[in-house]
């Protein structure tokens, strides 16, 4: 997860950004992402407001335009109606002179249960695509944690004696068991996982992701549930 300290504040190399599902669902996803930064700049240098222009928030998010981003900040402060009832506002703005406004929380942010992406994938593929090909990637890896775990406990059995014999049997086992790590997902436990976002949606991200060939897809026979695999980059070719 991206860790924001007096050192990061403001710089726009940080790989991962942040948001709480929980806000994305009712505000939308650019509103939880600036959401989840203000808070996170006021609670690091312990202040109640902050100082920002909207384009030193808009260089911070290249996948959004500035549009967007002004669009995702004023719906914190004037929230859209949401089936019917209009949500509270989050953000509360006063604004100094030359574009400055002073921005403050008016609640608190979630720390715990926050989705992630990558910032170079949003660049390139979109939000949506890079949320999901994170999720399925954090999946494989647990998968793949799983599998190492318990191949581990069987080779050492087998070759602990002979260290270097074990140790070249354990490395060669982790790059095969990585190399294969795949994630088991349907959609619909996706979009449990993912409530911001529809069906069809996500639907037409995996069809971009397969033509992109950044997934690949198996079937498991036994429970017949698509198998998703983040593809490998020496496998992936040239790109469509």
């Amino acid at each position: 997860m991206e860790t924001i300290t007096p050192e990061t504040i403001g710089k726009e190399h940080n790989r991962c950004h942040v948001f709480d599902y929980r806000v994305a669902s009712v505000y939308g996803i650019p509103s939880a992402l600036i959401f989840q930064y203000i808070y996170s700049v006021c609670k690091v240098r312990n202040l109640n407001q902050v100082e920002l222009t909207i384009d030193e928030l808009s260089s911070r998010y290249p996948y959004y335009s500035k549009t967007t981003i002004w669009n995702g900040l004023r719906n914190l402060m004037n929230p859209k109606n949401k089936d019917g009832k209009r949500p509270p506002p989050l953000i509360k703005r006063k604004r100094l002179s030359n574009g400055l406004c002073l921005y403050q929380p008016l609640t608190e942010a979630n720390t715990e249960g926050l989705h992630k992406f990558l910032v170079e994938e949003a660049v390139e593929h979109g939000v949506i695509p890079a949320i999901i090909l994170h999720y399925i990637r954090k999946a494989a890896f647990a998968n793949w944690e799983t599998s190492i775990d318990r191949m581990r406990d069987q080779y050492q059995g087998l070759w602990g004696h002979k260290y270097n014999a074990y140790k070249y049997y354990y490395v060669d086992l982790m790059r095969f068991t990585y190399n294969r790590a795949s994630g088991t997902i349907s959609i619909a436990n996706l979009i449990a996982f993912h409530p911001y976002m529809s069906y069809r949606s996500v639907l037409r991200v995996f069809s971009y992701l397969r033509n992109k060939r950044l997934l690949t897809t198996t079937h498991n026979k036994s429970k017949y549930r698509t198998v998703w695999k983040v593809a490998l980059k020496k496998d992936r070719g040239a790109r469509a």
